[in-house]
């Protein structure tokens, strides 16, 4: 029995329990951790429908895949290449603004971005996340990231003159106002960071995804992804699920992240091969204060699927 039917044979058995409607949103870390709890939170206070809801993160190939493998009923975050060939549906309901940031007293960096350290979250060792993408396109080297635990770590890190961050505006603008950080102009910026939700085709799909598509076009839905909250009830919230994918080669699967308290950055994968960075450069942060890196974050396939 394939992936597939199963997920099938479970829904029909929820179903003939009279169970809630499930939803499962898989999405980037960054919309996980500052978006997703209070969207999600929304969605079922507005509903009318008994909706039991859940969400994940894990990169734009691992979206891809469980949406198709209706192991996770929406993708949300940056476009994914199944969506443009027809395989999947897309919709974009917001779009952001992705900048680059420093902390508010802290010089600009000497030289090229190319040569600037960049402390970002499991998203910018995702070569289809905007944060991502903007490394390569201004052809950082792997010596120069530094991967953290989380979206608000990595800016933390920014604000101390730990290097630069990719961020969306909106999310970190609090943050201006505080005087924490500052908005950098490198060359190659995306001028916007549009997020789609990526669904299966109608008719295939479940009515509690139909209803959270139509959500994610009110208004509510739209205040919500600008300015998120605060939070969630304790008795409503759920941790995310981290997901990944691995090739079938024996390797042991990377970790994309998870919700442990922040701790020593971890090199960013090689962006060809995969292979774990041989020695560290003077220009270090661990050299600086003493500290060894964590062990790097290993190059992942599509052809299987982990959950952490």
């Amino acid at each position: 029995m394939t992936v597939t039917q199963l997920a099938d044979a479970e829904a029909a058995v929820r179903a003939a329990r009279g169970a809630p409607d499930e939803l499962r949103v898989v999405a980037t870390s960054t919309l996980a951790e500052f978006v997703l709890p209070s969207l999600v939170e929304a969605f079922a206070c507005r509903s009318g429908r008994r909706t039991e809801t859940s969400f994940g993160v894990g990169s734009g190939s691992a979206r891809r895949v469980l949406v198709e493998n209706r192991l996770a009923d929406v993708g949300l975050g940056p476009c994914v290449g199944a969506a443009r060939r027809g395989e999947l549906v897309s919709e974009p309901p917001f779009r952001a603004e992705l900048v680059v940031v420093t902390g508010a007293r802290s010089p600009r960096p000497p030289g090229p971005p190319s040569q600037w350290s960049w402390p970002v979250d499991s998203s910018g060792t995702d070569p289809e996340a905007d944060s991502g993408r903007l490394p390569r396109r201004l052809g950082v080297a792997e010596g120069h990231v530094w991967v953290f635990p989380n979206p608000a770590a990595t800016w933390a890190a920014a604000a101390k003159g730990a290097g630069v961050a990719p961020a969306p505006a909106h999310l970190v603008s609090p943050r201006f106002w505080r005087e924490e950080l500052r908005i950098l102009e490198p060359p190659a910026t995306p001028p916007d960071a549009t997020w789609h939700a990526v669904v299966l085709p109608p008719g295939v799909r479940s009515p509690a995804t139909d209803a959270f598509l139509y959500f994610l076009r009110t208004p509510a839905a739209t205040r919500i992804m600008r300015a998120p909250g605060a939070g969630v009830p304790p008795s409503r919230f759920r941790p995310p699920v981290y997901v990944t994918l691995w090739g079938a080669g024996g390797r042991r699967p990377g970790r994309l992240g998870g919700p442990h308290s922040p701790g020593p950055p971890r090199r960013a994968p090689a962006a060809g091969g995969g292979r774990r960075p041989c020695g560290r450069g003077p220009d270090d942060a661990a050299d600086r204060d003493g500290r060894r890196p964590a062990p790097a974050v290993e190059e992942v396939g599509a052809d299987g699927l982990h959950e952490l």
